[in-house]
């Protein structure tokens, strides 16, 4: 009986024991739970520490600070090298003091809150040096800075961590409120208070106090927390656990807020007009029935990032939802014709032609006047009369709602580069799309021609350019398959028998493929690695494109500066002429004058006279031609000489800046995302694959 006594004893102390652990464990108080809601936007974020010092560790903040910086702005002329910047910031982030800041203060759980701000434009308009503090402090009042420190750190330690660039002397203040006490810190020179209150573990933090006030009203719940409003519940729980990064965003309380402050600065300008206003009510009611939206992310191998739309879809624009809300989750068929290796890939499921036809055409009655519906209906039969098929009849039915394409390469050893891509599009009913084909295909310039590959039909047409340039088509089970050649058509061809040959089996698009092969709206990929070396080869055929038309611009700029000196000769020597016969012009008056008191002959002074006047008359106009020729000339010498950019630095950019650029950029692997939409929500997953 006493060993069972003591074994009950010992169960219920060993109870208290881990519910004491436990307890002590868990945070005291979460973020949320200290701030008020109504909030338009919240960031909360973990691990600042650990993210700052893997970006300097990283390849691609590596690759920056290996720029070399002291060159180019000796190259350029410039002033101060952005190289004493980044040092700066290095030096700044390696620093134990500012480590030390980043542990205590912000290392652990930091958040800022975003909460409606009531801007007047008046205040603005009619700002003076006395009220600018105040409106400062209305303004950013709304913007509160909430994190976690440990409990060793005292508030004065905080405060000589945090607002050490404004000295040491810095005037603080204290005082009650509710059982709180409320610290007061008064920046220099700009005399702003900054309000922080510390509840249990969290420090919370604005311009002014009436955030630190808000927060213990919320603690003595006189105020419903932000952890109680449902709209951040929702984005809350859907959110990735655990997140290092967490954003929300009101939507509604956001648009609500501009739309008021739209008006108002319209009613300000004087151009809140009935039509203005009904276009700022027209904008906002297409963006009704939006609630809200979040991003979270998760540092790692991959990095992972979450977006979601949140929505209510009986709010929602009528003409938008119809689109909108037929947009579901299916499977994707088009990765196991997609070939290995390609740059980069994407498809969506949400391709309402149907609906599309009918924004379009509301969209012409819209632009009509009178009789817009009868206008619009005309020009759209002559259309399909010169097409040769109906829109409603034969497109509409011909095609469905998966669409999408794939970059397979960048050809950069020819005249210019050439994507090799191909798009697909889902297809209903074949012979109809066939149809539509053969009336798009059949035109005097065009020579079509057909093989067959492994059962597959290619129609493909010839060009100048030989078989790197042969757009080609062909059905492909469910889907048409258009590409800019047919050995790209082949391809897909040979990994739809073959699925070993598909993107399915790439090692890159594996490493992302976290749901990428599910039902979704939409997926991409893209291969930031191979992108990042075809930039470099296409960025390389660009310099030596740039090059050629600079010594063209140099050849023209030369002919241009040698025609620019013979017309300023020009006009010098017919300057000199005018003024010669000006005087020729006056000697001969003087002639005649005195020739006609003496009563002697005239006639052939007179003829001269006018023969001068003639050739003076001629010579104006032809100077005048000639200045004109001379300003257009010098516009275009100088408009050369702006185009120009100096070889030997335009390679030292490109050697020095965009490829170290591009080198660090290889260090990311592929990236890959996916959407989904649910009920009263649009998800997307994006996931970056970094093990290089």
């Amino acid at each position: 009986m006493k060993k069972i006594i003591w074994i009950v004893i010992i169960c219920v102390l060993g109870g208290v024991a881990a519910a004491v652990f436990f307890n002590t464990q868990k945070p005291q108080v979460a973020i949320e739970e200290v701030l008020p809601g109504e909030v338009i936007g919240f960031v909360k974020m973990n691990n600042i520490q650990k993210a700052v010092e893997g970006l300097i560790a990283s390849p691609f903040w590596k690759s920056i600070q290996n720029i070399n910086y002291d060159q180019l702005m000796q190259a350029n002329q410039t002033g101060q090298s952005p190289k004493d910047l980044l040092a700066m910031v290095d030096k700044k982030m390696s620093d134990p003091a500012t480590k030390k800041v980043l542990e205590k203060f912000l290392g652990r759980e930091s958040a800022i809150a975003i909460y409606p701000i009531d801007f007047d434009v008046q205040d603005w308009v009619h700002l003076t040096q006395a009220s600018l503090p105040i409106i400062i402090e209305d303004v950013f009042s709304q913007v509160v800075l909430v994190t976690r420190v440990s409990s060793d750190v005292q508030l004065a330690e905080f405060v000589s961590g945090i607002f050490q660039p404004f000295g040491k002397d810095l005037a603080t203040q204290t005082f009650d409120y509710k059982g709180h006490t409320i610290h007061s810190v008064v920046l220099p020179d700009v005399n702003i208070p900054i309000g922080i209150v510390r509840i249990k573990d969290l420090l919370i933090m604005s311009v002014g106090d009436k955030a630190a006030r808000a927060s213990v009203d919320v603690v003595t719940n006189i105020k419903p927390s932000l952890a109680k409003d449902e709209s951040f519940q929702k984005a809350d729980k859907a959110a990735l656990d655990p997140a290092d990064i967490f954003m929300y965003w009101h939507l509604n309380k956001f648009f609500a807020m501009i739309e008021a402050e739209a008006g108002d600065i319209a009613s300000f300008a004087a151009q809140n007009t009935p039509d203005v206003q009904k276009r700022i009510e027209s904008f906002f009611t297409t963006l009704g029935g939006f609630e809200s939206s979040s991003l979270s992310g998760q540092w790692g191998n991959p990095v992972q990032w979450q977006s979601l739309l949140f929505f209510d879809e009986n709010e929602l624009d009528p003409q938008f939802a119809s689109s909108f809300l037929s947009c579901t989750s299916v499977k994707n068929n088009t990765l196991s014709f997609t070939p290995k290796n390609v740059l980069g890939y994407g498809w969506g499921g949400c391709l309402n032609l149907d609906n599309t036809w009918e924004q379009i055409k509301t969209e012409m009655v819209n632009r009509q006047g009178d009789q817009s519906t009868s206008i619009m209906e005309a020009q759209v039969q002559n259309f399909e009369k010169n097409i040769g098929f109906s829109i409603k009849d034969d497109v509409l039915p011909a095609f469905g709602e998966e669409f999408g394409g794939y970059l397979s390469d960048i050809e950069t050893g020819g005249m210019f580069p050439i994507p090799k891509f191909a798009l697909f599009i889902q297809v209903e009913d074949q012979n109809k799309a066939g149809k539509i084909l053969d009336k798009l295909t059949n035109q005097p310039f065009i020579t079509l021609q057909k093989e067959e590959h492994a059962g597959i039909t290619v129609h493909y047409a010839v060009s100048p350019l030989g078989e790197v340039l042969q757009p080609s088509y062909c059905f492909l089970g469910d889907y048409l398959l258009i590409a800019i050649n047919r050995a790209l058509i082949k391809k897909s061809i040979e990994a739809y028998h073959d699925k070993s040959l598909s993107l399915l089996e790439d090692a890159g698009f594996k490493a992302i493929n976290m749901g990428l092969t599910d039902k979704n709206v939409g997926a991409q990929f893209i291969n930031i690695n191979k992108v990042s070396e075809k930039l470099g080869s296409i960025i390389e055929w660009s310099n030596g494109w740039v090059s050629e038309k600079s010594k063209s611009q140099q050849a023209f700029k030369a002919g241009q500066e040698k025609r620019l000196e013979d017309v300023v000769n020009d006009v010098t020597r017919k300057e000199k002429d005018l003024s010669g016969m000006k005087q020729r012009l006056t000697t001969l008056e003087d002639q005649i004058w005195d020739a006609d008191v003496k009563g002697q002959d005239v006639s052939s002074l007179k003829e001269e006279l006018n023969q001068t006047k003639n050739q003076m008359e001629k010579l104006k106009n032809d100077l005048i031609a000639s200045k004109e020729q001379k300003v257009e000339l010098e516009n275009l010498v100088g408009g050369s000489q702006n185009q120009t950019i100096d070889p030997a630095l335009r390679r030292l950019y490109l050697d020095e800046v965009v490829y170290p650029i591009l080198d660090g950029l290889t260090s990311f692997s592929t990236l890959g995302s996916r959407t989904t939409r649910g009920d009263g929500e649009i998800k997307t997953l994006l996931f970056l694959d970094v093990s290089q």
